[in-house]
């Protein structure tokens, strides 16, 4: 069972004696930061009322962490950029993953790209992650957290996820809509230099679409790994798929490629062979294709 603690602008999360972590609320509306007026809990919920916007967290205990339902409300036209920060209950010196991204500060390899621990503080889009806008962090003991969201159902609605670390400590931050930042990853920099500026979208809202709701799933998880740290990204997916927060679908292939793949079949079924050697040829979709 988990406890759940407010203060002025945080509600604390226990879990019997230990501190798990801290979710602090905060909301962007035009250039301003705004803060929590009031926080209210009850058992399983809490209530947060920012004056123009409030917001209500249904927290649901799960075999491996949490996860929180929330539901924002926007009483006021304007700009906004919806925030979902978790203070997890680790040191400063966590090692810090990001599926597909981010291992070992990137230490390794030539071009410019991401790299680094925590200390600049990047935030990517969610759909560069195979979780979406999923981060880790791990201690010495081999304690990990991690935190992600359910998936965008829009364009408009793609989230990043920034880890940092600052006074307080380490921090995890989900933005909806995105941010990238310090910069942009473009490409490798073997061609246009990899890395541009930061970017990032806000949500407009007019008068007529006032009050307007929105609704997001969070996730967090945590536990200890035994050998390497390798192990949470696999141990964190098979949670999500246990969980229902993402799903395996099916790939559709455009036309062209799909004919192209009849062509293989074809191929394969006749014992085409390479010209000239008698040997087949591997193409990139894994038929067969005849050599230059």
């Amino acid at each position: 069972m988990f406890e759940l603690v407010a203060d002025e602008q945080s509600v604390k999360i226990r879990e019997g004696a230990v501190e798990l972590g801290s979710i602090c609320y905060r909301l962007r509306y035009k250039k301003q930061l705004l803060r929590p007026r009031n926080i209210r809990t009850e058992k399983s919920e809490i209530v947060v009322d920012f004056g123009p916007a409030n917001l209500n967290d249904r927290i649901t205990g799960t075999a491996e962490g949490l996860r929180i339902e929330r539901t924002w409300t926007l009483c006021r036209p304007g700009s906004w950029q919806l925030l979902f920060e978790y203070r997890p209950a680790l040191p400063r010196d966590s090692e810090w993953i990001v599926p597909a991204i981010m291992y070992q500060k990137n230490a390794s390899g030539t071009g410019n790209f991401p790299r680094g621990g925590l200390e600049p503080g990047w935030s990517f889009r969610e759909d560069r992650i195979p979780l979406p806008s999923c981060s880790i962090l791990i201690d010495r003991d081999h304690r990990y957290q991690a935190l992600y969201c359910s998936p965008a159902q829009k364009e408009e609605e793609l989230s990043s996820v920034k880890s940092g670390l600052d006074r307080q400590g380490v921090f995890l931050e989900i933005r909806i809509p995105y941010t990238e930042e310090p910069k942009t990853y473009w490409e490798k920099g073997i061609f246009f230099g990899g890395l541009g500026r930061a970017t990032g979208k806000r949500l407009r809202l007019h008068l007529r679409q006032l009050p307007f709701t929105y609704r997001r799933r969070f996730t967090l998880v945590r536990g200890q790994y035994k050998a390497y740290s390798t192990e949470v990204y696999r141990t964190v997916t098979a949670s999500a798929f246990r969980q229902g927060a993402v799903e395996s679908k099916p790939v559709v292939l455009p036309r062209s490629l799909l004919r192209t793949t009849t062509w293989i079949s074809t191929a394969r079924s006749s014992g085409s062979t390479c010209s000239g050697s008698g040997k087949r040829a591997v193409g990139p979709v894994g038929g067969i294709m005849p050599s230059p």
